[in-house]
């Protein structure tokens, strides 16, 4: 479903070999208020050994999402003032020591910063609002 309140453009073959790389702008007016409001995003496919992707964030909220591969993998991304936040946060999907899931699971970035994921585990994930 094509959303005309968020916009994201995709550009492939970024830092890293077989990355992808998202960023994203706007959200539709639903706000942090329940599971469908707030921006919606996909970075597609992130294949395993470092593909990645990132996403700039410009509402404020806490946005939960899950691996679009592997639904049971969820975390949520805070975004706040930027007193608060960094601009920039890296989250790393792995399953070294344990199960399948998103480092961190709650993942903190200023408003206008953004999100990186980075897949470190040997299969492919993607992250999906």
């Amino acid at each position: 479903m094509r959303n005309p309140r968020f916009t994201f453009a995709l550009v492939l073959g970024a830092a890293l070999a077989g990355s992808t790389l998202l960023a994203g702008c706007g959200s539709d007016d639903g706000g942090p208020t329940g599971p469908g409001s707030g921006p919606t995003w996909s970075t597609g496919i992130l294949g395993p050994g470092g593909g990645s992707a990132q996403r700039t964030f410009t509402e404020d909220g806490s946005w939960g999402y899950r691996c679009g591969v592997h639904p049971a993998m969820t975390a949520t991304v805070n975004v706040g003032p930027a007193m608060s936040n960094p601009e920039s946060t890296v989250v790393t999907i792995t399953s070294s020591g344990g199960p399948m899931r998103f480092e961190p699971a709650s993942a903190n970035v200023r408003t206008g910063g953004y999100v990186r994921w980075i897949n470190q585990d040997g299969t492919n994930h993607s992250a999906v609002r």
